[in-house]
């Protein structure tokens, strides 16, 4: 049977009330590029110092081009992830954890924007059930794709344990993805990052402290609504060879001189004092003021020509940014993932255990679920100890003031033992 007008009108006002409490709009700009190398081309960033984010459009690459017209809502919901957390303050420069786990939050922090951009994902196909989504960003995501294909997970399912599963994979399946695609690539970022923060703190380094680490990785890892880390069984981001040895080869203390200064090769050391200047300096809003700033900085430019030999695309005099934009991206910061609710047969079940509790607390004499001791208002249960054979009579004959109906059925219980 079609559906009516006034049926269609109440899905409409469904549809725009969810976009009202799941969307919000955030602001970001877009840049021309020309002549970008491949090995520095970046679809998009996020700006710590200006929190502002970018999407590039290269003009030697049409397709390029063509992808982040058609992904761009995917691209912008990575980066306002990386906005949220840094708001959280994940990957700051004011904590007080050990190298090796700022190291890891650095990378769980680009491992919760992925997440974002498969949350996404999801949604799209909770509303549409086109498994082709998940073809996006360079098909990265396949791996939820075949597990919804083979019936692994159930994105659609109302049921607890296939909303369970379906967490974990989003989880531990982003983690394995990103680790193994990414992280190698990643690595001079990471590496950059946690030098930036020693430098930042005087080079001093701090003791693990796992409470702080904990609590910000819960803060990395919520998403929609959903703390995602309570499904982390697998660990791979800690567990991970390269995020184990790097940061204790990099930063134990026989090695940090050569690490933040440079070893000849990679001026990592500029580049992180960069860092720290930009972040500090609110004067910097863009590439222009940057290159003035580091130049007046530095009269022989060694900061300013170490940092573009790392970043040449920053060199780029054609680069061109637009004024500021706006777009709908999911409000991760809401409950916006739909978590399953209980049957109507669980939900009498409990409420049947409720009332037989309930009732036996009354026989009990509690005055509620929450009271621990009888009311003296009420009858108490008999406390019987077992009396001396000489003297069944005499604890028979007492008067002790009993819960009516116990009172019969234990009065029956002595005739039927022949107490008299």
């Amino acid at each position: 049977m079609p559906d009516t007008l006034e049926d269609k009108l109440k899905q409409q006002a469904q549809n725009a009330k969810r976009a009202i409490e799941t969307f919000k709009k955030i602001d970001f700009q877009v840049d021309t590029l020309a002549n970008v190398p491949d090995d520095r081309y970046l679809a998009g960033y996020f700006t710590p110092y200006t929190k502002t984010i970018t999407i590039n459009y290269p003009e030697q690459y049409p397709e390029a081009q063509k992808l982040l017209s058609t992904e761009r809502s995917l691209y912008l919901q990575h980066e306002e992830q990386h906005r949220i957390n840094n708001k959280k303050g994940i990957s700051v420069y004011d904590i007080k954890i050990s190298p090796d786990q700022f190291y890891k939050l650095c990378a769980a922090d680009e491992i919760s924007a992925n997440m974002a951009e498969l949350i996404y994902l999801r949604e799209e196909y909770i509303k549409t059930k086109d498994l082709s989504l998940f073809d996006k960003d360079e098909k990265k995501f396949e791996f939820y794709k075949e597990a919804v294909q083979r019936g692994n997970i159930n994105p659609l399912s109302s049921d607890p344990k296939d909303f369970n599963k379906d967490m974990s994979l989003i989880m531990n399946g982003t983690q394995k993805m990103w680790l193994t695609k990414y992280l190698p690539n990643y690595q001079q970022q990471l590496r950059t990052q946690t030098s930036a923060y020693i430098i930042s703190n005087d080079r001093q380094i701090f003791a693990k402290d796992d409470s702080t680490f904990q609590a910000l990785m819960d803060k990395t890892y919520t998403l929609g609504g959903v703390n995602f880390n309570k499904y982390n069984e697998q660990n791979l981001l800690e567990n991970n060879p390269i995020i184990i040895t790097e940061p204790q080869r990099l930063f134990r203390q026989e090695n940090l001189e050569k690490t933040l200064d440079g070893d000849g090769k990679e001026d990592w050391g500029d580049v992180a004092r960069l860092m720290i200047t930009t972040s500090q300096n609110e004067d910097i809003t863009d590439e222009k003021s940057l290159k003035n700033y580091l130049k007046e900085k530095n009269s022989k430019g060694a900061e300013y020509n170490n940092y573009l030999k790392n970043y040449p695309l920053w060199e780029n005099e054609t680069k061109r940014t637009s004024e500021i934009l706006y777009t709908n991206v999911l409000d991760m910061e809401k409950n916006i993932i739909k978590k399953p609710q209980q049957s109507s047969a669980e939900s009498q079940k409990n409420s049947s255990s409720q009332k037989s509790l309930a009732r036996l607390r009354e026989l009990r004499g509690l005055t509620s679920p929450d009271d621990k001791t009888p009311s003296s208002s009420k009858p108490r249960l008999l406390m019987l100890e077992t009396p001396a054979v000489d003297d069944k009579k005499a604890a028979y004959s007492q008067k002790i003031s009993l819960n009516p109906f116990l009172t019969k059925k234990i009065a029956d219980l002595r005739e039927l033992r022949g107490f008299r």
